[in-house]
């Protein structure tokens, strides 16, 4: 997952083409490192799905923090064509986790 900062959020993320999935974590807190290697699992085990993973440490960008009012850590969020499409508060146990956040949009891609 490839770590993004203010200056780049905008041109990775809501400039994107393909869903793109950020996890907004903070390293001092554990269910962050959980959840970031449940979304990296997901990653690896679903290569063909046109998303792209990203992570954002809401100590480090406080403004993009901010502008998507993120309270709590770990916090999925999904975007598409920059778009915000869904949010998930929590560390995914299983796969199906990653799918109620993006299917809707997965559908309409096919």
């Amino acid at each position: 997952m490839e770590k993004l900062k203010q200056e780049n959020f905008g041109k990775r993320v809501l400039q994107n083409p393909q869903i793109a999935i950020v996890l907004f974590e903070a390293d001092w807190a554990p269910p962050c490192h959980r959840a970031r290697e449940k979304a990296e699992e997901f990653a690896t085990k679903n290569p063909y799905l046109p998303i792209e993973y990203f992570r954002v440490d809401v100590d480090q960008s406080p403004a993009v923090t901010e502008r998507f009012k993120v309270d709590s850590v770990p916090l999925f969020v999904a975007f598409f064509k920059g778009e915000e499409i869904g949010r998930l508060p929590t560390a995914p146990r299983e796969s199906g986790f990653f799918n109620s956040l993006i299917d809707p949009e997965i559908q309409k891609i096919h």
